[in-house]
């Protein structure tokens, strides 16, 4: 395992590899100022590790351990968090560390997994009443985000016979706006343009389950605190957070609470985080959408077994797309500007 963390909680016979990771520590005897800062970043770095080699993952729990102190640890895509230090002499203290790693060890389900994708001879998504597979290599873009917007798209397979065999699957941690916000869900996006009759769109399967809910109807969200939470990610010094956010930190680095915290849930234990040296805290949260849509060819591949015709034709349903969702309407679908930023694919 690169850049190993002091020790971790994992399954599997073999030896660790991050993908097998369900619990982060971190050590050291250090008893400085700084102590606690440095190696909340160092346990960062390696939950960010473990959410590159585990896409699915919702959320990610950790301990450190700093002499005579523990601190628990949570990240999701929408914040990061260690909990007020819990002290080794302290009956009250050890006997909630103990609880929780007893609960966390004995609810597989609550670790952050997502229940919905099981990943044994491949990865199999349950989604739209469903099960899809992703095609073996079948990653076409992967950004993973600790603590922001992340994405990954992949072809999937659905054997059902209920869609077409093989499509593209966009799975997005999407901020949550209030609503009437400027720019609108991607989802709604892809509702005014087809009610707009674009052309040469992509077409959208299911988008009435793009915005993934649970076993209660509700939409599946980055975790949420308690109330009496109020901050996340600490504040390091401006040079190592630099080094960190470059990697998998959005501009937004906390946020406030909402209910169903995973965190507070009585099975894991309650958790407070301690104000000191912290961001202030933003309204964050983001949910999670998986859109489904029809495959097109690269341009690049297309062209190694078409001719000119074909390059015309697709250069043509391309601007078609482009004026239809950019340039007619008064203020644009997507954006109101001159500049052309994102491109749409046209249909092969």
């Amino acid at each position: 395992m690169p850049s190993k963390p002091d020790f971790v909680l994992h399954v599997g016979e073999d030896s660790p590899a991050w993908a097998d990771v369900e619990l982060l520590f971190e050590h050291t005897r250090s008893r400085s100022q700084d102590a606690v800062t440095t190696k909340f970043s160092q346990w960062l770095r390696g939950a960010w590790s473990v959410f590159h080699h585990q896409p699915y993952r919702r959320h990610f729990y950790g301990i450190m351990f700093i002499q005579p102190r523990a601190y628990v640890c949570y990240a999701d895509h929408g914040c990061a968090v260690y909990s007020e230090p819990l002290y080794f002499t302290n009956n009250q203290h050890a006997k909630f560390l103990g609880d929780f790693l007893t609960r966390f060890i004995a609810n597989p389900g609550r670790r952050g997994r997502d229940p919905t994708v099981e990943n044994e001879d491949g990865i199999h998504i349950r989604h739209a009443r469903t099960t899809l597979t992703e095609v073996p290599n079948g990653r076409l873009c992967y950004r993973p985000c600790l603590v922001g917007r992340h994405l990954r798209v992949a072809l999937v397979q659905d054997q059902s016979g209920k869609f077409p065999k093989t499509m593209v699957m966009k799975s997005t941690w999407e901020e949550k706006l209030p609503p009437g916000s400027s720019p609108p869900l991607e989802v709604e996006v892809y509702k005014i343009l087809l009610e707009a009759n674009v052309r040469g769109l992509p077409h959208p399967y299911a988008l009435e389950s793009a915005i993934v809910r649970d076993g209660r109807n509700r939409e599946v969200e980055t975790r949420h605190f308690p109330a009496n939470c109020e901050v996340a990610l600490s504040a390091s010094t401006a040079n190592l957070m630099a080094k960190m956010q470059a990697s998998f930190a959005s501009s937004h680095t906390s946020k406030r609470l909402a209910p169903g915290a995973n965190v507070g849930d009585p099975l894991l234990g309650r958790v407070k985080a301690q104000r000191q040296q912290f961001n202030e805290p933003l309204q964050v949260r983001r949910r999670l959408t998986r859109v489904l849509m029809s495959y097109c060819v690269p341009l690049k591949e297309a062209m190694r077994a078409r001719g000119p015709e074909s390059l015309i034709r697709i250069i043509r349903d391309a601007m078609i797309v482009y004026y239809e969702a950019y340039k007619l309407p008064k203020s644009g679908f997507i954006h109101g500007g001159m500049h052309f930023v994102n491109g749409l694919c046209a249909g092969c």
